[in-house]
């Protein structure tokens, strides 16, 4: 009698979300102010140079460059010289916490064709590139799209596979972390669904309670695992909802607001400038036509 060998393959429960995602040619002189971001952002420089300076250092970045800017760093960007500019730049968050902390630990932040790697990243780029072609996005486009954002994540995967941040914890730790995220993540989406006067906020403590755990303990390993408090989390989720819902024209500013968690226009309008420097008008005024 022989025995039976089972195999399996491993849970797969991760949230991609990808926006923002546009191709733009710029003027001489253009210069984009000072932003943060909440998730990641990726600029491929097509042609010219691009200006980058973050926390006070400038970076000069020439055609073909591929630039990764972790959530939370502070930037602005400018063309230079006498000649237009043409870049690719996109932004994505993912939950999965090894990865996401190792992209934020280990990133170089520029890659150029010296790079490992590079010409991977680049392939994945240019065929996103691609579908910006298309008129009118099919299912078959978006689910392409996520399939070239999966690839994306596997490059950057094999890119930081050296990296130990997987042992810094133990599984208990990162599934709880995951589950609070989870969890806040989901209250977030019933709150935008609803739109409706009569919400309560969002109690991080209850969140952490519900899943049977203490909320200081839940606090102190959330931040651990995605270098960032429960409270920042929930931040980048309405930041980065409220910049998708700006970019549709059929919205009204309040609706965008009662959809990120605020009942107060002008509340949402000083949240928002903090995010990004900028006022809701004025992000869906530059931002409307990238869609």
């Amino acid at each position: 009698m022989t025995s039976s060998v089972l195999k399996k393959l491993p849970v797969v429960d991760t949230n991609i979300r990808f926006f923002g995602a546009h191709r733009q040619t710029v003027g001489p002189h253009w210069h984009f102010k000072e932003e943060v971001h909440h998730a990641f952002e990726i600029i491929y420089i097509i042609s010219g140079i691009q200006r980058t300076t973050i926390n006070g250092q400038y970076y000069d970045l020439p055609a073909n460059t591929f630039l990764l800017l972790p959530p939370g760093i502070r930037h602005t960007n400018e063309s230079l010289g006498d000649q237009k500019m043409t870049y690719f730049c996109a932004h994505f968050d993912i939950d999965e916490p090894i990865l996401r902390l190792t992209m934020i630990n280990h990133t170089d932040n520029i890659y150029d064709q010296t790079s490992p790697y590079y010409s991977d990243l680049i392939d994945v780029i240019e065929k996103m590139m691609l579908l910006l072609q298309v008129e009118h996005y099919t299912i078959s486009n978006k689910l392409q799209i996520q399939i070239y954002v999966i690839q994306l994540l596997q490059v950057f995967a094999h890119m930081f596979s050296l990296s130990t941040d997987h042992q810094k914890f133990s599984e208990s730790t990162m599934t709880y972390a995951r589950e609070i995220a989870d969890a806040i993540k989901w209250d977030f989406k019933k709150m935008a669904i609803d739109e409706q006067d009569n919400y309560e906020p969002i109690s991080i403590q209850d969140i952490i309670r519900s899943l049977g755990i203490s909320p200081g303990y839940g606090l102190e390993i959330f931040h651990k695992v995605y270098a960032m408090s429960p409270q920042s989390y929930l931040a980048s989720l309405k930041y980065n909802e409220a910049k998708i819902l700006l970019q549709q024209p059929n919205l009204s500013m309040l609706s965008v607001a009662r959809r990120c968690g605020y009942k107060n226009l002008s509340h949402f309008s000083r949240q928002f400038k903090r995010w990004s420097g900028m006022n809701p008008s004025e992000y869906h005024r530059q931002n409307r036509s990238i869609n």
